[in-house]
């Protein structure tokens, strides 16, 4: 596990055929995820961009095609959804099998110690039966396209397009909630991992993000 983050901050952006740059802000803390910012810049506007931009973590969305050289200096941050879900369902995967793995080896142990001739197992140090109750992780998609996040909140109940947003911040501003939505959906799992220490082993501390976004930050 690398360093335990505090506070971070992401910045959804798209490169619109205008020439216009649209932006959304998320900040990250251990006890909320919260939009923090809208923006509208003319392209050409690159000091308040660099500004906005500087030191958070970036994600594209829209048309991929559509390039800013005044962002390459900050690409060592941008990050990509696809990377996330994926190390956020291979880490519930894991913790899973670790948790089966548990239950094996306690009927184990409690089948062996039954075993024993009741005389000489008071001699022994007592074996209770245990009930663990299995984690409740969240169920990870395969994949999913930031492009259709209207669709995506619709899927999992939430109002897929806010009331009055303006059509310039619609892509952005409904990838930034989608966005929201999977990491409060980490942190609902990382406590699920932190309660049980025999998932993982160790007394665990809560990551605010998955380790390839946090790792763009503390590297």
């Amino acid at each position: 596990m690398i360093g335990i983050s505090a506070y971070t901050s992401l910045a959804v952006v798209e490169v619109r055929y205008s020439g216009e740059i649209a932006i959304e802000t998320i900040s990250f803390s251990p006890d909320s995820c919260v939009l923090s910012g809208a923006w509208i810049l003319p392209a050409q506007n690159t000091s308040d961009l660099v500004q906005i931009l500087n030191g958070r973590l970036l994600l594209r969305v829209g048309n991929q095609s559509q390039e800013l050289n005044d962002l390459m200096p900050l690409r060592h941050l941008e990050v990509s959804i696809q990377e996330f879900i994926d190390e956020a369902r291979e880490d519930a995967q894991s913790a899973l099998v670790s948790f089966d793995k548990y239950v094996l080896q306690s009927e184990f142990e409690y089948a062996e110690y039954m075993s024993i001739n009741p005389k000489d197992r008071k001699l022994l140090q007592k074996v209770v039966k245990k009930k663990p109750i299995p984690p409740n992780f969240f169920k990870w998609p395969t994949q999913i396209d930031l492009n259709q996040s209207s669709e995506y909140l619709q899927s999992v109940g939430h109002l897929n397009v806010i009331p009055g947003t303006p059509i310039k911040m619609k892509n952005v501003l409904t990838a930034a909630r989608v966005i929201k939505y999977l990491v409060e959906m980490w942190h609902q799992d990382e406590i699920e991992r932190s309660n049980r220490l025999y998932v993982v082993d160790q007394a665990a501390q809560v990551q605010i993000l998955p380790s390839c976004w946090l790792s763009k930050i503390e590297g």
